[in-house]
Formats: structure tokens, C-alpha cells, sequence
């Protein structure tokens, strides 16, 4: 996981935002926001265009957190079609799922002002390992 953490650093340093919208631009991904019935986001590539649908019916933070997720997939997972995150949950598992959620959590937690980063701490702590939550909050 230490991987992912450095990517996101280098995405940092790279593009000096951590906006999912201008992160999105940067790596040329057409956002297109659709009411997904039981999806929060897709990423897919295809041929040599990468799209994230984001789900429409989502509030304003879901939606940017969501595109950040599907922006991982694009920078860790570039190869591979992701159909990620369930409606039912802001986290699932799996090894490329749970990359791509510290991803967006490290990036997410920029976006967000200093007095609602504890919060924000405390929802990810049963999802994401508390060493890695460590390394989100002193590296960033």
C-alpha cells in the first residue's frame, strides 16, 4: 500500500491539485455523470479514450470522492475496466478496490477543511487499516 500512497504524492507533484475535476482534465478522462441504478462510479478504457461515469444521484461529496476512486483505477489499474464501488457501500473489498480507496481517501482528505478531517478519520478507520490512515494524515 505504500505504492499506492507514493502515486499519489506523484500525482501531487505532477499536476499540483488534488481537484478531481482537474485531476480528470489533466489525465484527459471524460467525466460523464449518469444516474447509475445501483453503481457509484465506472471507469473504462476504451480504445484509447478513459471514461468515469459518476452517478448523478449522488450528493456533490460522494460524487467527488467517487471520481477520485475511478481516477485511481486509471492511474494504478490503467489496463483493466473497473464497474467499483456498490450504492450500498462507500468501500468494498478487494486488493485493486481497497488501492483505489486509499487513493482517493489521501486526495479526498486534501480537499477537505482541517475541522472535518477527524471525522472523516473516524468513518474510514473500519474500512481502510489504521496504519495506513497513519501514513494518509502525517504524509499529506
Amino acid at each position: 500500500m505504500n505504492y499506492v500512497l507514493r502515486e499519489t504524492q506523484k500525482l501531487l507533484k505532477e499536476f499540483g491539485t488534488s481537484n478531481p475535476r482537474e485531476l480528470a482534465d489533466y489525465l484527459d478522462i471524460t467525466v460523464i455523470n449518469y444516474p447509475l441504478a445501483k453503481l457509484r462510479g465506472i471507469y473504462c478504457k476504451i480504445k484509447e479514450q478513459k471514461f468515469a461515469v459518476i452517478n448523478s444521484k449522488l450528493s456533490n461529496e460522494e460524487q467527488k470522492y467517487t471520481l477520485l476512486h475511478e481516477i485511481a483505477h486509471a492511474r494504478l489499474h490503467p489496463q483493466i475496466n473497473y464497474f467499483a464501488i456498490n450504492k450500498n457501500k462507500l468501500i468494498i473489498s478487494g486488493k485493486y478496490e481497497l488501492q483505489a480507496d486509499l487513493f482517493a481517501s489521501a486526495l479526498y482528505i486534501l480537499e477537505t477543511p482541517d475541522e472535518y478531517k477527524a471525522v472523516i478519520g473516524k468513518q474510514l478507520l473500519g474500512k481502510l487499516p489504521e496504519i495506513y490512515l497513519k501514513k494518509i494524515f502525517i504524509n499529506f
